[in-house]
Formats: structure tokens, C-alpha cells, sequence
């Protein structure tokens, strides 16, 4: 019975012969893989780039946390309204969170990709038998992993922290929600930040500074001196400092930040020394990647200014970091540019001059900071002469970034551009929504507040500091007027008497369109959009008052009396009833009016001369 049972299975009766066989092979395969695993070399010139975007990954989360530090600041400073309001039932704010929350950049791709590769090369260093250049690998390889799994568990809670700053932070809108606070508030809250800036770096002297001066002299003398605890200390402390309104940079922090992330990574995978310098470079690149969402603008900076190197050793892992961080960045804190962009052309090749000479202004006013900023680092340290250095020289840290913060908030009260690091004042700047006036003091102003506010203790960046000064001073050169325009005034008609004794005035056509767009701009202010052509109708040919004086009335506001009764206009014929027409509002950079043709005010209707007659 058994023999008829085994020729009616024949493949029971081959599977004894079968499986020595196919075990046999399967052990091979594996002996063969494992001597392979055991010849596996991980030099640091092949661990470099993957180490590098790995840097990468924590230079863009490093950029992320620093600026959700910024906006925790502010949404405690400026947010609480918004946060009493979502207690409330049927609240906005709870609905704009919501929204914010459901509109994050998650990328769950990231975790489909991440994970999985991280897995892998911990299953791999198991099968990486112990012992010699072994270790070396099987270290590195577990590094990597675990340190790509920890990014990924930092990714996702930064990107709900950005959404929840989105709602309370007021991070990009700081200038519109300044006035919300009182007088005294926006004197003291810089005060309060000084103070606690200067307790936070007291007792850390490495962690002072501007951030890339120190990490050029890491680079140079001591890559291991940078460590990821000084790293986030002084992300904190700039945080503070920036988000309570002391006016400085963000670039310095976070170079410095990410260069110490780049050096921890770098000395727990065993590098050298020059390999650990390339980490610290891509470190600071990365941050500078993420922070202004530059990522070639990264990369050369950190080869150019950190490292001063554009070997192939150093060129992969500084432009793989930039990368990285750049896409991080974009999840944690969006594709916007800190900076709008400005549609430029150049006309004609004579500007190649005027940008000469602006660069020569441009450089006396860097001159300008840079002697000031030393002087005010000076005059708080206690090193020159006079009765009050020596009495700030005597003060502890907090007291004199205390001070400091105090002068910087009697600033902001003449002008509140000086807060923060200043890019919206920018922004509205080369957007021309700002007089030359309110440039000229802004330019003189930030410059005054960056260097105290560093020179008195504060922590922060002093290029993009520069950035804004600069762009303000530029701009105040451009708006401001021709040497003869203020005393001559602009000829903008031509007024020729007649026999009967009425005057015409024939306006120039743009200067016309100018009028009749501004007059639209005070109507519609009012609530009384005008027609096409309301103005143009009558600037041909008109009795006294004339074009200059039309021209002048409709600038402020206003509307000539006869010319709103014949129109029917019960808004703007106020002066007709004997009462004043409210004004609307002037934007910045009208047409001015010389005082050759000033005309006079306005009688009111019924008095000698209303019948449009001589005055």
C-alpha cells in the first residue's frame, strides 16, 4: 500500500532529493553575501554625500525650528486675542486653524521613502558580522538610519507648529499688528527680551557673537568646538531677540546652527578633520538654503565664505545638503520668498553710471554700520572713555541687553521699521508704498537699532540687518527729487488770458490722466466711484478758478462747487451748502503743486465770487 501511495505522488518521493539540494544553494547565497557584507568598506569620501544630505535634512528642520521660535514669540507677544477668541463658540480663529492645519504641506511621501531605506540599513548592519574595519561600518550605517528616522519624527510636528503659528504667530504681517500694542508695551517687550537673551548667554561666552565669524574660525582653527547644545542655544536666544523687537538678522543664527548640527553628525560618524569641516560647511549652507529658500545661493555661500574650497570633495555634500534642506524647509514653512520679487529693465546704459555712484553711497553707509556697530560693542563691554561706558562695563549681560532693548523700543516708537529683521518694511519699500521721508528715517533708524541691539548684548545676524539698510537707503536715492524740482515746481499747464477776461488753461495729457486717477482714488474713498472721463471733460477750456486751481482742489479731496451742483453730486458739493467736503486720503508720491500756480482756497457758495466770476 505505501509503494502505490509513493507512485501516485511522485513529487513526495523527489522532495528528499530536493531539499539537501535547495538548502545547499540557499546557504551558499548567503555565505557568499555575507563575505561580501564582510568586505565592505564605508571610506568617508563614499559616506561624505549621503552624510551631507543627512545634514541637510536637520540644516532645513534647524531653519524650521528657528523660525517657529520666532513666531512662538510673537504669537505670545501679539497672538493673545486670537487666543482668548478660540475659547469662544463659533470662533473664527478656530475655523482659520482648522483650515491652516488642513492646508500644511504633510508630505506623506516622505514616510513611504524614509522609512522603509532606514529599515533596510538597520536589517543590514545584522548581517554585518562584528569585529576590525567591520564595526566602522555597521556604526555608520546605524548613525544614518536612526538619524533619518529622527528627522522624520521632527518633520511632521514642525509642520503642525507652522500651521498653529500661521493663525497666532503674525510672522509676516508684524508691521500691521504693531499698533495693537500700547506705547508703553512696545518700550518694555524689547526689555523683556534683552533681559532674557542675556541670562540665556551669560554663562555660554562661545555661543555671543554674530554667528558667521565664529563659525569661519571653527572651520579654520576647531570643527569640534561647535556642538548641537550651543546650536539650539543660540537659535534660542536670536528667537528671543528677534521675536520681542530687536532689530537683527536671522542669517547668523542659523549658519551657526547648522553648522553645529553639521559637526555633531560628523564627529558621531568618525570623520576626519578636514571631513568634519566639509559637514560644517554644508551644515551652514543648509541653513542658509532653508532659511531664504535659496538652495544654489547656500551652496556657494558656504563654499565661498565658510570653507573658501570648491574641490570635489567638498562640492557634492554642500550642494546635496542645500538640497535637502531647501525641500524641507518648503514643507515646514512654505514656497514663499522672504523677499517679493521686482519686475526690472534697464533702459538705457547711461544708469551704468548712476549705480556706480549709488555704489559708492551704498559702501560709505556699510562703512557707516560697521564702525557703529564697533562703537556701540565698545561702549557696552565698558572700553571707551567716558562715565557712562564705564558704568554699562560694570552692568551683568542682561542688564546692558536690557538697556539696549529699551533704546531700540524708544526707537520703534518714531518708527516702527526697526523691529524685528525688517523685510517687511522692505517689501513695502520696493513696493513704492513709502515716502522718501519715511525711508530716510527707516534707513537711519535701523541702522541705529542693529547695532545696539547686538552691540548691547542681543543675539542676531548683521548681514540681512544690512540687507534692509541698504535696500532702504537705495530706495530713498531713487525717490528723492531732482536738485531744481523743488524750487521751480512742475510745469504742468499753460495758462494764456483772454479779452473778456476769463483764463484758459490747457493741462498736459498726463498730467491730466495723473489728476483724473487720483480724484477716482478720493471718490472711491468716499463711496462715490467716479465715470470714465469725469475729469478730462472739463479741463479744456474752463472760467476762473482754472485748471491750476481744479488741479490743486482735486489733489486735496475735493470738488469745485459749480461743478458738483451742475453734476448733481450731493456727496462731494458740501462746499456748495456751506460746509466742508471731507478730504480723502493723499497716497504717498502725488503730484505736487508749485508755488508759482498755488491757488487760493475756495470761497463758499453765496459769497462774492461763487458765480465762477474774477476773485
Amino acid at each position: 500500500m505505501t509503494g502505490t501511495v509513493d507512485e501516485g505522488q511522485p513529487g513526495r518521493r523527489a522532495s528528499p532529493r530536493l531539499r539537501p539540494g535547495l538548502a545547499r544553494m540557499w546557504r551558499a547565497l548567503v555565505d557568499r553575501l555575507l563575505r561580501a557584507l564582510d568586505r565592505l568598506r564605508l571610506p568617508g569620501a563614499t559616506v561624505l554625500p549621503v552624510a551631507g544630505a543627512v545634514v541637510g535634512l536637520y540644516g532645513g528642520l534647524a531653519a524650521g525650528v528657528f523660525a517657529n521660535l520666532i513666531g512662538v514669540v510673537s504669537g505670545v507677544v501679539f497672538g493673545w486675542p486670537q487666543m482668548v477668541d478660540i475659547a469662544r463658540r463659533g470662533s473664527e480663529t478656530r475655523g482659520a486653524l482648522r483650515d491652516s492645519l488642513a492646508n500644511a504641506h504633510w508630505h506623506p511621501e516622505y514616510l513611504v521613502i524614509g522609512v522603509p531605506l532606514a529599515l533596510c540599513a538597520l536589517g543590514l548592519t545584522r548581517l554585518i558580522r562584528a569585529g576590525g574595519a567591520r564595526d566602522v561600518v555597521r556604526r555608520r550605517l546605524q548613525v544614518l538610519a536612526l538619524l533619518v528616522l529622527g528627522a522624520l519624527a521632527l518633520y511632521y510636528p514642525l509642520v503642525a507648529m507652522a500651521a498653529i503659528n500661521a493663525v497666532f504667530g503674525h510672522g509676516g504681517d508684524l508691521l500691521s499688528v504693531l499698533h495693537t500694542l500700547p506705547a508703553w508695551a512696545r518700550i518694555l517687550v524689547p526689555a523683556a527680551g534683552g533681559a532674557l537673551v542675556g541670562r540665556l548667554l551669560e554663562k555660554d561666552p562661545g555661543t555671543r557673537g554674530h554667528g558667521v565669524p565664529e563659525v569661519v574660525a571653527a572651520v579654520q582653527q576647531n570643527p569640534e568646538g561647535l556642538t548641537a547644545r550651543r546650536g539650539l542655544r543660540k537659535l534660542l536666544a536670536s528667537a528671543l531677540t528677534i521675536g520681542t523687537g530687536g532689530s537683527a538678522g536671522r542669517e547668523g543664527p542659523i549658519v551657526y546652527g547648522g553648522a553645529a548640527f553639521g559637526s555633531a553628525v560628523g564627529r558621531t560618524l568618525g570623520f576626519t578633520r578636514r571631513e568634519l569641516s566639509v559637514l560644517l560647511a554644508a551644515g551652514a549652507g543648509a541653513g542658509i538654503s532653508a532659511s531664504f529658500n535659496t538652495p544654489i545661493g547656500g551652496a556657494v555661500f558656504a563654499l565661498e565664505i565658510i570653507l573658501r574650497d570648491f574641490g570635489l570633495l567638498s562640492f557634492s555634500p554642500i550642494f546635496l545638503a542645500s538640497v535637502t534642506a531647501t525641500l524641507v524647509a518648503r514643507g515646514v514653512m512654505g514656497n514663499a520668498a522672504m523677499l517679493d520679487r521686482v519686475a526690472y529693465q534697464i533702459q538705457s546704459g547711461w544708469e551704468i553710471l548712476a549705480y556706480a555712484a549709488l555704489g559708492l553711497l551704498m559702501g560709505m553707509l556699510a562703512y557707516a554700520f560697521v564702525r557703529l556697530l564697533h562703537w556701540s560693542e565698545e561702549l557696552f563691554a565698558g572700553q571707551r572713555h567716558g562715565g557712562l561706558s564705564r558704568w554699562l562695563g560694570r552692568r551683568r549681560l542682561p542688564t546692558r541687553a536690557a538697556i539696549g532693548g529699551l533704546v531700540v523700543g524708544a526707537l520703534g516708537l518714531l518708527s516702527p521699521t526697526v523691529w524685528g529683521v525688517g523685510h517687511e518694511s522692505l517689501n513695502l519699500a520696493t513696493a513704492q508704498k513709502l515716502s522718501l521721508t519715511v525711508l530716510v528715517m527707516a534707513c537711519a533708524l535701523k541702522l541705529i537699532a542693529s547695532c545696539i541691539t547686538l552691540g548691547s548684548g542681543g543675539s542676531g545676524g548683521t548681514f540681512f540687518a544690512a540687507v534692509v539698510i541698504g535696500g532702504k537707503g537705495g530706495r530713498s536715492v531713487r525717490r528723492a527729487p531732482a536738485p531744481g524740482a523743488a524750487r521751480r515746481g512742475p510745469a504742468l499747464w499753460r495758462v494764456r488770458p483772454r479779452r473778456d477776461g476769463r483764463v484758459r488753461g490747457r493741462l498736459h495729457p498726463r498730467t491730466a490722466h495723473r489728476i483724473d486717477d487720483h480724484v477716482r482714488a478720493g471718490r472711491e474713498h468716499l463711496g462715490h466711484p467716479p465715470a470714465d472721463g469725469d475729469l478730462h471733460r472739463g479741463l479744456g477750456a474752463l472760467p476762473r478758478p482754472g485748471g491750476a486751481e481744479l488741479a490743486a482742489r482735486a489733489l486735496r479731496g475735493g470738488r469745485d462747487p459749480q461743478d458738483a451742483g451742475r453734476r448733481g453730486d450731493g456727496a462731494l458739493s458740501g462746499r456748495a451748502r456751506g460746509h466742508a467736503a471731507p478730504r480723502a486720503v493723499r497716497p504717498a508720491g502725488l503730484l505736487r503743486i508749485g508755488r508759482a500756480s498755488r491757488p487760493r482756497r475756495a470761497r463758499p457758495a453765496g459769497g462774492p465770487g461763487a458765480g465762477g466770476g474774477s476773485a
